[in-house]
C-alpha cells in the first residue's frame, strides 16, 4: 500500500482537494493508494468553494477536516507533496 501526503498551510483547500481526488481515483480503479491531507499551520474548517467544486465533480469532502502535520504522518508516507504556499 502506498501511502501519498500532500502538504499546505491550512490543510483547508488545495490539499484537501487532492487528498479527495486522490482516494477517489484509487478506489475507483482498485489501486493500492492512502491519501491524506495536513497543514503546517492547520485551519479551522475547509475552504467552502473547495467543498463545493468536489460536489460539482460528485466527490464528497464531508468526512475530511482540517489537520496539522505531524511526524508521524510524514514518517509513514511514500510520498509527500507540496502544494505550494510557501511549505
Amino acid at each position: 500500500m502506498t501511502k501519498i501526503l500532500f502538504v499546505c498551510v491550512h490543510n483547508a483547500g488545495r490539499s484537501q482537494i487532492a487528498e479527495a481526488l486522490t482516494r477517489h481515483l484509487a478506489q475507483e480503479h482498485g489501486m493500492p493508494v492512502i491519501a491524506e491531507s495536513a497543514g503546517t499551520v492547520g485551519g479551522k474548517s475547509l475552504n467552502p468553494d473547495a467543498v463545493e467544486v468536489m460536489r460539482e465533480i460528485g466527490i464528497s469532502m464531508d468526512q475530511q477536516h482540517p489537520k496539522l502535520i505531524t511526524q508521524a504522518m510524514v514518517d509513514e508516507s511514500h510520498r509527500i507533496i507540496s502544494m505550494g504556499c510557501g511549505v
